[in-house]
């Protein structure tokens, strides 16, 4: 197994976990899943939009993969 390390907000980690918690997952299940989606989607399961406020939270080059074809044809088995 692999070790992930990220640094986040403590106030968006607390109220990340209490919701979480609410739905009988850690944040370990979450980001598993998370990543799982990824992989079975080949591309972020969510949209990523100026309108939505997530774009702020992504790197130019996230926003930018669809656009070039990064990965968007990409099938990752």
């Amino acid at each position: 197994m692999a070790h992930i390390q990220i640094r986040i907000d403590i106030e968006e980690k607390r109220k990340a976990q209490q919701i979480l918690e609410a739905m009988g997952l850690g944040m370990s299940g979450a980001i598993k899943l998370f990543l799982k989606k990824v992989i079975q989607e080949g591309k972020i399961p969510f949209e990523i939009s100026a309108n939505g406020g997530m774009q702020n939270l992504v790197s130019p080059s996230i926003n930018n993969l669809e656009t070039t074809n990064g990965f968007s044809k990409r099938r990752i088995i």
